[in-house]
């Protein structure tokens, strides 16, 4: 039985063995700049890097890890969605005429497919197959200003860690210098890596069994103790092969062991958002929303009421900030506006751009304890990028 990884890490093109429709074997192709990767059990294995599609949303509404289907379909405004799905079941995706946005899906000989005697080219700009999770991440990282000789060549999904260490490693070489760097905590902005996996075929070989997959973090909420809770990610070719979707939930749960970081991206960030959003009291009148940011620009925030209890309102304030910051809520519920009966918080979450918080808060009816809590249930999460 034919294994489909793409269901399960995020698609992959394993071109050294399938045929293509045209009846030729599929090779790897270099990449543009001919990158290599060295990976090794036993010996040093040169291999020859393949290329595979990725994701990142403009958008998102946060998940509920517990629920039947986390995973939200989105195109996640990718621009080449409507490629042509030549032969989902090995990732072929491609144009017979290479549209305006990639005018050089054709410039690859090894990334061209047949069908019927028509050509199509499957390239992106970037040298990455078209729908694929790698295609997704680099196209994000690119809307997002990060210079392309820092995401091109890094492989197939799951390689990208060991080849941008490897740079990162050797950044004193010329070709390698402002190499990413890498590890093994999320941060918004980075490529979340689920590892390939090697072994030896039945002929002996070591070779690449699952060339893993690669997505593009967009969000992050934290555990009281700092502890990572969720990761929020957007990809491609996860969930359905060729298409994206936005998922989220504890990494560990979908093997995100490693991450690229992009440190240039922050250099290319706005450096002033918008948070803004709807808040509610249990059982006092609200009287004021501050919002709390790790980068700079804390404040309260303009609001007003939007029932006649005066229990919830909505609220807006403009940071000037250093992304990604980290964003808090306390929401002032009973009292007045200059005296809070009691301040509710809610948990901290991670962003890179402007963003919408709606919290709802439980002060309850004796007055609590001042200081640190998150009687606030975790707000609902809207990033957009």
């Amino acid at each position: 039985m034919r294994v489909s990884f793409g269901r399960r890490v995020g698609g992959y093109k394993q071109r050294m063995a399938l045929k293509g429709v045209s009846g030729r074997m599929r090779n790897t192709r270099l990449s543009k700049v001919g990158a290599f990767l060295l990976r090794t059990k036993f010996i040093p294995v040169l291999l020859l890097l393949t290329f595979l599609t990725g994701g990142a949303a403009l958008y998102f509404s946060q998940a509920n890890p517990a629920h039947a289907d986390p995973y939200t379909s989105s195109t996640l405004h990718y621009p080449w969605v409507n490629a042509t799905a030549l032969r989902p079941s090995t990732y072929d995706y491609g144009y017979s005429t290479c549209p305006p946005t990639d005018p050089h899906c054709k410039y690859y000989a090894a990334m061209l497919y047949t069908v019927n005697k028509v050509v199509y080219g499957e390239a992106d700009p970037w040298g990455y197959f078209l729908r694929n999770c790698t295609s997704y991440v680099a196209w994000k990282l690119s809307q997002l200003g990060v210079d392309p000789k820092y995401f091109t060549g890094l492989g197939n999904g799951g390689d990208w860690y060991d080849t941008a260490k490897y740079r990162y490693d050797h950044r004193s070489v010329t070709p390698y210098q402002g190499s990413p760097s890498v590890g093994t905590s999320p941060k918004i902005g980075a490529a979340a890596v689920v590892p390939s996996t090697w072994g030896y075929d039945n002929k002996g070989k070591w070779v690449e069994k699952n060339p893993g997959h690669v997505a593009f973090v967009s969000n992050i909420t934290y555990n009281t103790n700092g502890s990572v809770k969720t990761i929020t990610i957007n990809e491609f070719n996860a969930h359905t092969p060729g298409n994206g979707d936005i998922w989220t939930g504890p990494p560990a749960s979908r093997n995100f062991k490693e991450y690229v970081y992009f440190g240039t991206l922050e250099k290319k960030l706005p450096t002033s958002i918008t948070v803004k959003g709807t808040v509610n009291c249990a059982s006092h009148p609200l009287y004021g929303i501050w919002v709390q940011s790790s980068g700079g620009g804390s404040g309260f925030a303009s609001w007003s009421w939007t029932t006649s209890n005066h229990y919830a309102g909505t609220y807006t304030r403009t940071l000037s900030t250093t992304l990604p910051t980290t964003l808090q809520l306390h929401v002032g519920c009973g009292g007045s506006r200059s005296s809070w009966w009691s301040d509710n918080w809610t948990l901290s979450v991670s962003d890179l751009a402007s963003v919408t918080l709606n919290a709802t808060c439980n002060e309850g009816t004796i007055k609590p304890a001042a200081g640190s809590n998150s009687r606030c249930l975790a707000p609902t999460v809207i990033v957009s990028l």
